[in-house]
């Protein structure tokens, strides 16, 4: 009479064991040996899909109840169904040759243990869907959620420590806090998130988050950190005082340009002289004076190298003048 089912998944499921166990329970009311037949069964609301495993569950229980109470006062049916049972029901019955079977541990004729069966199939069908399953990470996260509404950051750096598996969770706070206040909960509602999902998914947002928050200067560009310029380099310097080029092209240029004339007069000064008429040509706006200070020179040294320049230059012209005057007339 017990059919066991397995693999029951949904409420349409459940409803079909249910109905088709009831409707075995009816059709077998009736005795097969023709001795009579049980009180008919008392009127029970319908079975319906939109009742859920916990209602279907519970009139499966009512119609075992109403069931049991028709066996209490006959005991026809029950040994109708075994086919060892002799017909007139005086003698008992052996189940086993040369053994006699307890009736009161055997499902066909106890009403008790048909019960207890019925009971314990339900409960194999419905215990799947009716027991909770146990959501730790989800809520853990849930409680994490909270705490950051509620600015709690050290309940947020234990659940970034734990469940996340940040070792440094104060660094990574904001980024968190964000990663809990996202939109993940939206997917809680269509259960397409388990708890290795959660943890991975709130894992990566908060990578996400911590990145975007991250300062440029901390971020690796091909494997290598980037550096401020206003970093201390030791003895009142910076990066910047190192690295930066205070020449501009335009000097530069005008003090690499290649010019005959002016090696020729430069080739007759001394290194000290060398070097302030160098600064005052490559610096712009600088005295002759400034010239020699910035070189660690005597102001009046700058006016000497100024005054020998000009001594020079007008040499090498008259120089040049007479030598083109004696080729002309050679020619």
């Amino acid at each position: 009479m017990i059919t066991i089912y397995v693999g029951v998944d949904d409420a349409s499921d459940l409803l079909e064991l249910a109905t088709s166990t009831s409707k075995q329970f009816e059709e077998e009311l009736a005795d097969p040996r023709g001795t009579g037949r049980i009180r008919p069964p008392s009127p029970l609301p319908p079975l319906e899909p939109s009742m859920g495993a916990e209602a279907l569950a519970l009139r499966m229980i009512q119609r075992i109840q109403d069931t049991r109470e028709r066996f209490e006062e006959w005991n026809i049916h029950l040994r109708s169904m075994c086919p060892d049972c002799p017909a007139e029901g005086a003698k008992p019955c052996n189940r086993l040759t040369g053994r006699r079977r307890n009736d009161a541990a055997d499902v066909a004729h106890s009403y008790v243990n048909l019960i207890s069966e019925a009971l314990l199939m339900l409960a194999r069908a419905c215990g799947p869907r009716l027991t909770p399953i146990a959501r730790e990470t989800l809520l853990a996260a849930l409680t994490a959620r909270n705490a950051a509404i509620e600015g709690d950051h050290e309940a947020v750096d234990e659940f970034s420590r734990t469940w996340l598996g940040i070792s440094h969770p104060d660094r990574w706070r904001d980024a968190v806090e964000m990663a809990l206040l996202g939109e993940w909960v939206n997917n809680l509602g269509r259960g397409v998130l388990n708890d290795p999902a959660v943890a991975d998914l709130l894992r990566h947002h908060a990578q996400i988050e911590h990145r975007h928050l991250q300062p440029l200067w901390e971020r690796k560009v091909n494997g290598r950190r980037t550096t401020l310029l206003s970093q201390p380099m030791g003895n009142d310097l910076t990066l910047q005082d190192l690295v930066t080029e205070c020449r501009t092209p335009e000097t530069q240029v005008l003090y690499t340009e290649h010019d005959s004339r002016v090696a020729a007069v430069l080739r007759k000064l001394t290194p000290d002289e060398a070097t302030v008429a160098a600064k005052w040509a490559e610096t712009p706006d600088i005295s002759w004076h400034q010239a020699a200070l910035a070189e660690r020179l005597p102001e009046t040294f700058g006016e000497r190298v100024r005054r020998r320049l000009k001594r020079l230059g007008k040499q090498h012209t008259e120089h040049a003048q007479a030598a083109a005057t004696s080729v002309a007339g050679a020619s």
